[in-house]
């Protein structure tokens, strides 16, 4: 009951500035991307290691001792270049 009391002061000082409001919308925003990159990482990644066909892009792309954080980040470098950039050059 006191967090209610709590929030709605929260919420009303941040909704009087409009400042805040646009730096909260911003947080907000990237965020979403954040969630959103790390799941269709995690999802591109999974399809590259399943090997249903031979030369991946996990066997291209990523060195044979490479371990699991790299393989991440690999994955969340090509999802986030996808998702905001405009094209591939070609």
């Amino acid at each position: 009951l006191r967090l209610d009391v709590l929030t709605d002061g929260v919420k009303i000082y941040i909704e009087s500035r409009p400042a805040l409001v646009f730096v909260t919308g911003v947080i907000r925003v990237l965020f979403m991307l954040l969630g959103i990159t790390h799941w269709a990482a995690c999802i591109w990644y999974r399809l590259g290691a399943r090997h249903l066909v031979e030369g991946t892009w996990v066997d291209a792309h990523l060195p044979a001792k490479s371990d699991l954080m790299e393989k991440y980040v690999y994955s969340l470098y090509f999802t986030l270049a996808t998702m905001t950039t405009v094209g591939y050059g070609d």
